[in-house]
């Protein structure tokens, strides 16, 4: 971005709306409002010469699981949370490592206790930018939950949503507790009756009890300020859980920036790869309410060159933005006992039984 601003000179960088956006987004990735900045190294170098390692990777939850979950009308849903500080800066790395995280200039100036001939520093704990980071991560949080799990009553374990698990239903025969890691994070959500809230409401349960001591135990920092400790309300993968209304939704920034966006793709006709980005935030809000995709049709074609800027095209965006409010995953969505198979061709043939 500093370079294209250096090249084209302020005012001819700025005359462009996508410019404009994404220089504002950019620097609102950086303000912190404690003054502090996350150090992110640089790994490609290091990256180049190793292969991936895949870990856990396919441990992660996607929010869309959320459809599982079933609660009664009766019921609302309590959500607890808890944060690792700092994570990828807690897990130290084998020292046959440190050479391949070793940075690109030498120290300037003594330190105490560093040996003179000592003048390259290196990363000794698993770094943001490096390309095994995320499966190595998710790997070692998931072993940490699963010794939480063995100080626990297996009745107060509840499912861990997983890309490759298959969900476990309670005794009841439906999704009514489930837990997930995401990295640093890890949630909660169980559905309760709705007359027993006050008594559980601001309680830290026995599984997260049982996590924090390991968190504790394994020298993991925890982030307090972040924690819940069964809210009716709580924010992960971008969603915000409503535990009283049993749904969840886009968090109010998702749409916003959706909305920001859509204001500059109205331009006649906005660049191809702006629209890209866009429909990449219509997917994601979409999964709250899959039926909503049936309104978009022609922009696909016009985001991969594959026809013009039409006002068909720009109907499409504005109907979309129009149904943002339905979208929301329903806990107590009922089940239909009506059960149909379906199959659909794209040679305009289906069955439909």
């Amino acid at each position: 971005m500093v370079l294209k601003v250096w090249s084209s000179g302020v005012r001819a960088y700025f005359a462009s709306s996508w410019n404009t956006f994404d220089f504002f987004v950019t620097n609102a990735s950086l303000v912190d409002l404690g003054n502090r900045f996350r150090l992110i190294v640089n790994a490609v170098p290091s990256n180049l010469l190793q292969r991936p390692i895949t870990g856990d990777i396919k441990g992660l939850p996607l929010f869309s699981q959320w459809l599982q979950a079933e609660a009664l009308a009766s019921e609302s849903v309590l959500w607890s949370a808890e944060d690792q500080s700092c994570s990828f800066y807690l897990y130290a790395l084998p020292r046959p490592w440190w050479r391949f995280f070793a940075l690109s200039r030498e120290r300037t100036q003594a330190l105490p206790g560093v040996p003179a001939s000592h003048v390259v520093p290196v990363i000794r704990v698993v770094p943001m930018g490096w390309i095994s980071a995320t499966g190595v991560f998710q790997h070692l949080h998931l072993r940490l939950l699963e010794h939480a799990a063995r100080q626990v009553p297996p009745p107060l374990v509840c499912t861990t949503l997983s890309r490759e698990d298959r969900q476990i239903p309670d005794s009841s025969g439906r999704l009514s507790a489930w837990m997930q890691v995401y990295l640093d994070n890890w949630d909660q959500a169980r559905c309760v009756p709705t007359q027993q809230v006050p008594d559980h409401v601001g309680k830290t349960g026995a599984f997260q009890r049982a996590l924090q001591a390991c968190y504790a135990a394994w020298g993991v920092a925890r982030a307090p300020k972040k924690a819940a400790t069964s809210e009716l309300q709580g924010a992960t993968l971008g969603g915000i859980v409503l535990g009283s209304e049993r749904r969840a939704v886009p968090a109010p920034s998702k749409a916003g920036r959706f909305l920001g966006l859509l204001e500059h793709c109205l331009e006649s006709p906005p660049p191809r790869r702006m629209v890209a980005a866009l429909l990449g935030q219509a997917c994601y809000m979409a999964q709250y309410a899959r039926p909503v995709f049936i309104v978009l049709h022609e922009v696909w074609a016009y985001a991969t060159g594959e026809a013009p800027w039409t006002s068909t095209v720009q109907g499409e965006l504005i109907a979309f933005a129009c149904l943002l409010p339905v979208m929301a995953i329903r806990f107590d969505q009922p089940t239909s006992e009506l059960v149909t198979v379906s199959d659909a061709s794209e040679e305009g043939a289906g069955v439909c039984a």
